[in-house]
């Protein structure tokens, strides 16, 4: 197992201005970068999609059913963003670069739709 890296690891950071933490994820934005980019193409994409999971009305991969929202929807995601550090405990820093690894459960996906 590695040691616990801050610039490397997912991990929580503590604003002493605002007294909140934060999840910061730095791992993901080291995703190489293709180079290329397309101008996407416009496409009209149906009102409601009957296979798509996070849609109103729809069953999810648990079973359970979405509700008929016309507004954003907040979900709980399957995997967490720090699960693979999971274990690991962070460093003692000064007190404006406190950081910690995560405590909560499995984090939210804001999902807004249908419209």
């Amino acid at each position: 197992m590695q040691p616990f890296n801050p610039v490397d690891h997912p991990h929580r950071r503590y604003n002493p201005l605002t007294g909140q933490w934060i999840l910061v994820s730095p791992h993901r934005a080291k995703r190489p970068w293709q180079g290329h980019q397309e101008t996407p193409s416009v496409q009209m994409l149906p009102a409601h999609d009957p296979d798509c999971f996070l849609c109103p009305g729809n069953t999810r991969i648990t079973g359970d059913r979405n509700p008929d929202y016309r507004t954003a929807r907040v979900y709980q995601r399957f995997r967490r963003a720090d699960a693979r550090y999971a274990g690991r405990t962070a460093q003692r820093r000064p007190p404006l670069s406190q950081s910690e690894r995560p405590r909560h459960q499995p984090g939210d996906l804001l999902f807004a739709g249908p419209q």
